[in-house]
Parts: structure tokens; C-alpha cells; sequence
């Protein structure tokens, strides 16, 4: 990406974050609304954080996972296991 256009947004966001978190009435000061306009989330409590850290969820592409290979593994108990090609 071009540096004008990373600065672009980066001032875009910056604008849009300037009454983000809304435990203030008041805008953000500089530092705050520099931190806002990186990691939008305001902490990592239960709410606000990773699923998978506080609660033990799978993401889509694991529970996905999971599911192909209990499902493969279903396949072979039905079908049995074939014996490898003599070449």
C-alpha cells in the first residue's frame, strides 16, 4: 500500500474514533484517540475480548476442521480402509 494512501486512512479513522469509546462524554485527548484509532477495542475483559481465551470456542475454520476429519474418519470406519496400489 502507498504511504499516502496508509496516511489517509490513518487520518480517517483517526476522525471517525474521535468519540469512540463512549465511557467519556468528553472527546478523546491525542494519546487516547492515537490509541483508538489502533486497537479499537477499549480492553480485553470477558466482553470486549477473545472468545476462545475466556469461554474455550473454536474458531469457524477449526470447529470446520474438526468436523471434515470426524467426518472422514466416519467414511473409513464404514468403508474400511484400502490397501495401497501394488505398483
Amino acid at each position: 500500500m502507498r504511504r499516502s494512501i496508509r496516511r489517509h486512512h490513518y487520518r480517517r479513522i483517526r476522525r471517525r474514533r474521535q468519540s469512540y469509546w463512549l465511557a467519556t462524554e468528553m472527546p478523546l485527548d491525542r494519546r487516547r484517540q492515537g490509541i483508538a484509532s489502533r486497537t479499537a477495542c477499549v480492553c480485553s475483559c470477558r466482553l470486549c475480548g477473545n472468545p476462545r481465551r475466556f469461554f474455550g470456542d473454536r474458531t469457524r475454520q477449526e470447529r470446520r476442521a474438526a468436523e471434515s476429519y470426524a467426518s472422514g474418519l466416519n467414511d473409513l470406519e464404514r468403508h474400511g480402509a484400502r490397501e495401497p496400489r501394488k505398483r
